[in-house]
C-alpha cells in the first residue's frame, strides 16, 4: 500500500496523494506564541470525520468498528470509474454509521460537534490515477463544511 497524509492545502505546500480543502476556512485556537492549542465546534467535527475516513478499518486494536475502505483508492489500480465512485460511497457510508452509533452511545458532544449528515458533492476523475471527492459535512447544529479530497 502507498504512503499517504492529509495536509491542509493552503496551509502548507502539498505534493502528498492525498490532500483537502475547506470552505469556510477553519479557524483555530492558538496560544501567544501561534501554535495551534484548541480546535472546537464543526473544525473538531470535520477532523474527527477525515480521521475515521483515512483510518483502514478494523486497523484500530481498540476500536475495530473504526475506520472506513477510502484508503482503498491510494496507490491501487480501480477497474472502473464506477468501482471507486462505489468505494467512495460506501466508505462515506461506513463513516457516517460509525458516527451516528458513536453519539447514539455518548450524547455528551455540542451539537457543532455532532454530525448530522456527510453529503457526496461530487466525485472527479481527474486522471486515471487521481479522483477529487467534495463532501459536505453537517453538524447537528446545521452548521456546514466543503471538503475538497484529492487521491
Amino acid at each position: 500500500m502507498a504512503d499517504f497524509n492529509v495536509i491542509p492545502t493552503g496551509l502548507e505546500a502539498s505534493d502528498s496523494p492525498i490532500s483537502f480543502v475547506s470552505l469556510p476556512k477553519f479557524k483555530f485556537g492558538k496560544d501567544s506564541e501561534g501554535v495551534i492549542t484548541k480546535v472546537s465546534g464543526l473544525p473538531l467535527l470535520a477532523s474527527r470525520v477525515l480521521k475515521v475516513l483515512f483510518t483502514r478499518k478494523g486497523s484500530n486494536p481498540l476500536n475495530l468498528a473504526e475506520g472506513s475502505n477510502f484508503s482503498e483508492l491510494v496507490g491501487s489500480f480501480v477497474e472502473s470509474k464506477a468501482d471507486a465512485a462505489i468505494v467512495v460511497t460506501r466508505a462515506i457510508i461506513d463513516v457516517e454509521d460509525y458516527f451516528l452509533g458513536v453519539q447514539a452511545k455518548l450524547n455528551s458532544f455540542p451539537a457543532s460537534e455532532m454530525l448530522d449528515k456527510i453529503i457526496i458533492k461530487s466525485v472527479v476523475f481527474e486522471t486515471e490515477a487521481s479522483v477529487k471527492v467534495s463532501i459536505i459535512i453537517r453538524s447537528v447544529s446545521g452548521e456546514s463544511a466543503l471538503m475538497l479530497l484529492r487521491t
